[in-house]
């Protein structure tokens, strides 16, 4: 059977949707109401407190306004005074990660090593002659990474190279180039830049100079025939000389052929095997330290570092950032990074965004000051928002005690302009309804923003509620950054609830007595406001607005006459969604980029992501073997901040990963300084890295040369000893047992030499100095210089695996490698016994190795991030239950509001795979949104439901469509304009948030004014049935007042009708009398009758209406 509605009159209804004092039984629980907090005059409800809005709306709404600004300007007095102890701004540091976890600590273990170990000897012992250096103090290496990404086919044209040499020698004969260019040793010219395009030093020992050497150095593709050298303004591509290069060079082995393996890092790995094409090729521009006007490379290193990202910031605004869109013709798009460009690149890419946050905002704006009628609502209401922003920040910050701001959380002020929009129109929605529910309220502001009061803050309340526990719930979260950003977007919410409850009546007000009869709003033409065209005078009676009418009269028509239909349409849907896009929900296996694929920045990325991987590229996973620190404990985390940022200082801070437990053989020293346990630890030292190399597919290890372990300075000495044994006419072996034996005597001194002799220039500084780290020691040696005391040391190897192997491999991986030290811990060298000061141990017990990798950290992370989403999800619909049967006062209805959140949260997680997502943070993030964002429609069409004062299914529909309908969907809206600007920014993040939101609000109004409605018109519950209030205390039991008018009939075929038109008519033939004297339905209000329902509605049979 199906339903239509009869015509009635509005103003009945809402008199039995919203009962005024004539509506309740006398001395019920609406006097004692009345009696507690507020008066009845002449039956109009007046809240005490609200006396002063109305009375007062100038002082209230400035007083209002006073303490949101007086907020505002503590939030800057705090941070300004404080600084980052109150408020710790992060866009690097997000948070995600397992602060316990054994890799986490390891790897926060190395950070902190890194940070108190800051004795350079070099640095401190040796004067570096001016831009020889290769690595500012406590800075670091300094340079610019230029990649050469082709279109399409071969990036080594000659064509494609000159465009290159020309880019090169942009740079390289740039005014300021040579101020800030490493410099030959000795010289004051630049060094060359690292590239393909480059000339060697011809054979002088050939007839005739020439490059056609295989061996030339260095390796390049330019010819030169002088003895001298040719200098880069000589350099000519000439195609014969190129190919014939470039052949020797493809048929080079990585590793083994020296210097072809040199241009062999400069090609992808397309190149080489026989093969001359490559798609990508690089050049590295090399800065040197200290600077003209400075001593030494720890002489004020900020001051130097400030010097070379200024003239970093000319060639990004002058060339690098332009390249690609003023050179479209190209063969090829160029990619950059090295010292501030990254940064100077993506806060150019942010200011482009920044317009679209702006116009988010504008949006929203325009919409409110057209939904309202009101310029000054409008201004007023994003304000509140904003300032909302700034007192949900001091409650976060005072009663949770957590300074930490990242991005995510920044992103949350999306969150608190839906729910802030949403309730705004709660209010206005209620305070017009006001209006139409007693026409005395037109010239009895207090009674109208009692009533307005009553209803609206009930309303917002259960939404806020759901919203709040949902967002808190996520503090439980392992992951500090997204228990942190449940907890500031809870803190927001609930900070939003109490601004509308307690200032913005007074917005209301004031706006009412200021603005509602002026000529012009706030400077804008009336037609700005035009609901405030509408009189006052009782007598008139005001017809509802439009939306509102057809929420009432058509829309509500369509749900009940097609409840079946929708629900088996939907259950339908969802099925198949789910059943097609849940199976393919995989989790991210690597970091999705930031950027789009032809931004500079991401060019690169990819390029050593895809293109640039012999010896393993950027994003294989990197293993490190570590050295000196307590291996079951390196860190102690008392004390610590979980999210890793010191309590506002940062995570660079020393202490920010906690205190190091130092293995103390390590860095034992004997009365000369000198540290004899390291020596003795070089063999197990160098058996570790020589049995990490060997090629292992188990373990991902790709084998040496092309995958070798970095750091192992130890085996360059072990080489040189058995070099010098072999000259000396010795047994291999000899010195190097000499060496690491208890008394080295003077080997170690000869060794050293002849290492540092027959290396080249930057040995120590490359292969040596970055991988032992120490302090100040208290000895100096024979040249009056401080001897540094070893404290740590660390190897690092490439696997031939990336993070795509996803987590559950990963950790796989990570057990492989813990069994494989262990078993080399256990045989050996490391297991042999030595002396040293009268103790005895062994070898190994002097490096107390652990492995550490970011790669393993991100692993555990990954897998924990998605049972933390689970997890998650599950107690926030969980918690949504309890709220909404709390708040509803009704079982039936609370677990059917919160199984509609649960669709929604399903749905749009299977929306992940349809986007051609994987599970990642930036979607776990926008997950955990979901039960917030999508609670607030479904909860506030729960409360109308049980606020309709009728017992049957049909009414409660009605009336929640038509009290919360416009409401519903006007926040809806609002939320759908700001998250659609965010899908046009280029920054990925806001991209994919603006694109979950967006889903989100989608799915959720759908199943919010479709799905719900007719659910509940089918199964709601009836009458009493579900209510547990009652159940505590009789006082609390549900009261049903007014007349029942029955809006619904049913629809008939004609032989039914006739069939009923007879029988009635021949009722009232025998009954004429009692028809005549029927009472029939009055409704009173003051000075006006309410037009009568027609009989036949409001009797219709109750039986004719079951489905």
């Amino acid at each position: 059977m199906s339903f239509e509605l009869s015509n009635h009159s509005a103003a009945a209804t809402a008199m039995a949707c919203c009962p005024t004092a004539e509506d309740q039984p006398a001395g019920g629980s609406y006097a004692k109401y009345i009696e507690a907090y507020g008066s009845d005059e002449g039956g109009i409800v007046k809240y005490a407190f609200m006396k002063r809005y109305t009375k007062r709306p100038c002082l209230c709404f400035v007083q209002a306004c006073a303490v949101h600004w007086v907020l505002f300007v503590l939030f800057i007095a705090l941070n300004s005074l404080v600084g980052t102890k109150y408020m710790a701004l992060s866009t690097s540091d997000f948070g995600l990660h397992l602060w316990e976890d054994d890799y986490k600590i390891r790897v926060d273990a190395v950070s902190e090593g890194a940070k108190t170990c800051r004795f350079d000897p070099l640095v401190a012992n040796t004067v570096i002659a001016q831009q020889e250096g290769s690595e500012l103090y406590e800075v670091g290496r300094y340079g610019i990474d230029i990649v050469y990404k082709a279109k399409s086919g071969n990036m080594l044209t000659v064509s494609n190279l000159e465009k290159v040499k020309e880019l090169e020698d942009y740079i390289t004969n740039h005014p300021d180039y040579a101020k800030f260019c490493r410099r030959v040793p000795g010289q004051k010219t630049c060094l060359p830049a690292k590239s393909v395009i480059m000339a060697c030093h011809p054979d002088s020992s050939a007839p005739t100079p020439s490059c056609l050497h295989p061996k030339s150095q260095p390796p390049g593709i330019v010819d030169c025939t002088n003895k001298e050298g040719c200098p880069r303004s000589q350099w000519s591509l000439n195609e014969t000389f190129t190919t014939l290069k470039l052949r020797d060079y493809a048929s080079a082995q990585f590793g083994r052929d020296w210097p072809e393996t040199n241009f062999l890092h400069r090609v992808d790995a397309s190149f080489g095997g026989g093969s001359q094409v490559a798609v990508a090729t690089r050049t590295s521009f090399e800065f040197g330290f200290p600077l003209e006007g400075f001593d030494a490379l720890n002489d004020r290193p900020k001051k130097q570092q400030e010097k070379v990202e200024a003239f970093f910031a000319k060639l990004f605004s002058d060339k690098l950032f332009s390249y690609n869109a003023d050179n479209p013709n190209l063969g090829y798009n160029i990619g950059f990074s090295g010292g501030n460009l990254f940064q100077l690149s993506f806060m150019t890419t942010l200011a482009g965004d920044a317009q679209f946050l702006f116009l988010a905002f504008l949006v929203v704006f325009l919409y409110v000051m057209f939904m309202t009628g009101s310029l000054f609502l409008a201004v007023i209401s994003m304000l509140q928002i904003f300032a909302c922003f700034f007192s949900g920040f001091h409650m976060y910050r005072l009663l949770f005690g957590n300074p930490y701001l990242g991005i995510f959380h920044v992103q949350a002020i999306f969150l608190l302009v839906g729910v802030g929009v949403d309730d705004v129109f709660v209010f206005l929605d209620h305070f017009e309804a006001a209006a139409r529910a007693d026409p005395t309220h037109k010239t009895n502001l207090w009674a109208r923003l009692s009533w307005t009061w009553k209803y609206s803050a009930t309303a917002m309340g259960v939404t806020s509620l759901t919203t709040a526990v949902s967002f808190f719930m996520n503090g439980l979260s392992g992951l500090p950054g997204m228990a942190s950003f449940g907890i500031f977007a809870g803190s927001m919410v609930v900070m939003m609830y109490i601004s509308m409850v307690l200032y913005f009546p007074a917005v209301v007000c004031f706006n009412q007595r200021y603005f509602k009869h002026q000529e012009f709003c706030c400077g804008v033409n009336r037609i700005c406001s035009k609901k405030n065209n509408t009189t006052d005078s009782p007598d008139k009676s005001e017809e509802k607005p439009a939306l509102v009418r057809f929420f009432e009269d058509h829309f509500s028509h369509f749900i009940l006459n097609h409840r079946l239909k929708i629900l088996v349409v939907s259950f339908a849907a969802i099925g198949t969604h789910l059943g097609i896009n849940l199976p393919q929900l995989i989790p991210e296996k690597s970091s999705p980029p930031a950027l789009p694929s032809n931004h500079p920045i991401q060019i690169l990325i990819n390029a050593y992501k895809e293109d640039f991987i012999r010896g393993g590229g950027s994003q294989n996973t990197e293993i490190n073997l570590v050295f000196g620190f307590d291996a079951k404990k390196p860190l102690n985390r008392e004390g610590t901040d979980k999210l890793g940022i010191n309590f506002g200082e940062g995570s660079s801070s020393q202490g920010a990963g906690g205190t190091i437990n130092w293995n103390s053989r390590f860095s034992t020293v004997d009365d000369r300084g000198d540290n004899l346990n390291l020596l003795l630890a070089w063999p197990c030292w160098v058996q570790l890295c020589t049995s990490a190399e060997v090629a292992n597919s188990d373990r991902n290890a790709g084998g040496a040369p092309a995958y070798k372990m970095d750091g192992c300075w130890p085996r360059d000495f072990q080489a040189t000893a058995n070099l010098m044994d072999k000259e000396r006419g010795n047994p291999e072996g000899t010195l190097w047992t000499q060496l690491t034996g208890p008394s080295p005597g003077r080997a170690f001194s000869e060794v050293f030499a002849r290492a540092v002799q027959d290396k080249d220039a930057d040995w120590m500084l490359n292969d040596v100095l970055p991988y032992v780290f120490g302090e100040k020691g208290d000895h100096k040696n024979e040249d009056g210089q401080y001897m540094p005391r070893w404290k740590w040391a660390i190897t690092s190897m490439k696997l031939t695996s990336t993070a795509s192997i996803g987590s559950s491999k990963g950790m796989e991986l990570m057990k492989k490698w813990e069994d494989w030290l262990t078993d080399e811990m256990s045989k050996g060298v490391c297991r042999q016994e030595v002396t040293s000061n009268g103790e005895t141990f062994k070898r190994g017990d002097i490096l107390t190795p652990f492995i550490s990798s970011d790669g393993f950290a991100r692993f555990r992370m990954t897998d924990k991030l998605m049972s933390e989403m689970v997890q998650g999800l599950a107690v926030s619909v969980a918690v949504a239950l309890v709220v909404l049967v709390l708040v509803t006062g009704n079982i039936i209805t609370g677990s059917i509001a919160a199984f509609t959140i649960a669709l929604i949260v399903v749905c749009v997680l299977g929306m992940v795979p349809v986007m051609g997502w994987e599970l990642g943070v930036s979607q776990v993030i926008g997950l955990i949104m979901v039960p917030g964002l999508s609670v607030d429609f479904t909860a506030h069409l729960a409360e109308a439901y049980m606020g309709a004062k009728y017992d049957d299914r049909e009414h409660r529909v009605i009336h929640a469509l038509e009290h919360s309908g416009v409401s519903v969907v006007s926040g809806a809206v609002s939320t759908l304009l700001a998250s659609g600007c965010l899908l046009f920014c280029t920054i990925s993040f806001f991209k994919t948030f603006g694109t979950m939101i967006f889903i989100t609000i989608i799915f959720a109004i759908v199943f919010s004014v479709f799905f719900f409605p007719a659910l509940m018109a089918m199964i709601g519950p009836v009458g009493e049935f579900g209510d547990w209030h009652h159940l505590i205390s009789p006082k609390l039991k549900r009261e049903y007042h007014g007349e029942k008018q029955l809006r619904v009939v049913a629809r008939r075929s004609t032989r039914d009708l006739e069939a009923i038109e007879t029988k009635e008519a021949q009722a009232n033939a025998v009954q004429p009398a009692q028809e005549q004297e029927a009472p029939q339905p009055q409704v009173a209000a003051p000075e006006q009758q309410k037009p009568q329902v027609p009989k036949a509605a409001a009797t219709f049979p109750d039986e004719e209406l079951t489905l």
